[in-house]
Parts: C-alpha cells; sequence; structure tokens
C-alpha cells in the first residue's frame, strides 16, 4: 500500500505548483515512485501553461482539484528495498477548503446521487478553478508591480512599495505578511519610504540580527526585524540600538504570553 502515510502541501496560489514538483522531484531525502507516478487532476490547459505536462492526467468527479504524488522517504537506517511510501497531496487553499467541506458532506462520486446535488458539486468545482485564476493573477500583478514601479522617498509606504523597500534595505517580508508590517510601522510612525530607509540605514539591520542571535540564539523573523526597526527609528548609537531591541525581544515575548492567557 503506497497510501497508508501521507501528507498535504498547500499553497495560497496555483503558480506554487511548479516549485513544490520540483522540489518533490529533486530533494535528496525524497523519490518519486516510478511504477506509481505522480497524477494531476487539474485542467490540462493549467498543467500546459505552469509547463507541467511531464504529469498524468486524472480526472475525478464533483470537480475535485489535486495533484498526487507517491514518495519514497530515504531512511539512511534502512535498506533501499525498505524505504516507506508517503502519498502527498497538493493543491492551492481554496481547493483544500473545498476539500474539506466535500468531506464533511459525506460526499461520494460513485454512490447514488441526485443529478441535481452531482451538477452543483461541478458547478462549485468549475467556480473554485476560475477563483484560483483570479488570486494567482492578482499574486502575479502584485509581484510585477513590484518589481517595475519607480518609488519616491516621498511615497507613502504601501503594498506595492513594501517588499522592495525592504528588499533594498536587506530584509523581507512574505506577501501575506504586507498589511500586519504596514499597520505596525505606521502605528509608530514611519510611514513614508524614506522613513523605513533612514531606520534601516547603517548597520541596524546588523545590530539587530547580532542581538537576536546573542539574546535568542537565533535569526529574527521577518516581522521582528521590522518590528525592531520600527521600534529604533532614527536612534544610530551601537548600544542603544542593542537595548532597544532587547526591549523590544522581551516586549514581544511578554505580548505572546498574554495572548495565550486570553484565550
Amino acid at each position: 500500500m503506497h497510501d497508508a502515510l501521507g501528507g498535504r502541501v498547500i499553497t495560497y496560489f496555483i503558480s506554487g505548483f511548479p516549485m513544490i514538483d520540483r522540489e518533490l522531484h529533486s530533494h535528496p531525502a525524497l523519490e518519486i515512485v516510478a511504477e506509481d507516478p505522480p497524477v494531476a487532476y487539474l485542467d490540462p490547459r493549467l498543467l500546459s501553461r505552469l509547463g507541467m505536462n511531464h504529469l498524468d492526467l486524472g480526472h475525478k468527479d464533483g470537480g475535485y482539484a489535486s495533484i498526487h504524488y507517491i514518495v519514497k522517504v530515504r531512511t539512511p537506517t534502512l535498506d533501499p528495498s525498505q524505504f516507506p511510501c508517503v502519498e502527498i497531496q497538493v493543491r492551492t487553499l481554496a481547493e483544500d477548503i473545498w476539500g474539506e467541506v466535500e468531506h464533511l458532506l459525506g460526499y461520494k462520486p460513485d454512490k447514488r446521487t441526485s443529478f441535481a446535488v452531482r451538477k452543483q458539486f461541478e458547478i462549485i468545482g468549475s467556480q473554485l478553478a476560475a477563483i484560483d485564476e483570479h488570486f494567482n493573477f492578482l499574486y502575479e500583478e502584485l509581484l510585477r508591480f513590484q518589481e517595475e514601479s519607480e518609488i519616491a522617498e516621498t511615497d507613502p509606504l504601501n503594498a506595492e512599495n513594501l517588499p522592495a523597500v525592504l528588499a533594498d534595505a536587506g530584509a523581507g517580508c512574505a506577501q501575506r505578511e504586507i498589511d500586519g508590517l504596514l499597520k505596525l510601522l505606521v502605528s509608530r510612525g514611519v510611514r513614508t519610504v524614506r522613513d523605513l530607509r533612514n531606520a534601516a540605514s547603517g548597520n541596524v539591520l546588523d545590530v539587530i540580527r547580532h542581538t537576536y542571535r546573542n539574546h535568542e540564539g537565533r535569526e529574527p523573523v521577518n516581522f521582528e526585524v521590522v518590528a525592531c526597526l520600527a521600534a529604533v527609528g532614527a536612534e544610530k548609537d551601537k548600544a542603544d540600538v542593542e537595548a532597544i531591541v532587547r526591549a523590544q525581544i522581551d516586549y514581544l515575548k511578554g505580548w505572546e504570553a498574554l495572548k495565550k492567557e486570553i484565550r
């Protein structure tokens, strides 16, 4: 049995499929099972556009959309013939939500079901595919705009310019983090491109990372870096910056502890 063990990889956008496919095919700890090749339950036109025609096409009624891989996990303590097999399902967040709802409803395409119910499942499946296309279009357009747009020092920080400004400074952020980071920066008075660049100038980022390594034994994540930049502001004295970062670390820890108590 190749699917006794299983896992699921969820991507926000369909453009993430090729990256996941490359990783699964090239990861040193994994081996695609040749006698049970990957199957894509997707529109063949989408697969072609994503450059994934090497996958076998599959079809399930009810609008099911996913990619199934069977992989062997290379385990040093085992003989290759004993490597465990794992089924990995890859799908978008929208399709995963629909899959959970479909499972909750107990819908089985191969069981006796009214024509009206089967038709509704097909309609919802096609609508979800369209929604995924819209989400992916917005994602790629925003990335393209962020790369192409000219950024002025006096521009207010927004979803389009924040990733580029952070990248120029040597920091970064994921698309899903942008809204929260903008609210954080504005709450600390960092409102324009110039404000953020001034906060990140000099060796402030190096001091933030060095302080985290010494204080926490790890690198700071994107949110922590931006939170420290907002707290540091125009301060450039190394000792003062370190003190502010340490205080920020303690503040974030206290906030996390408070949230757990409230829950």
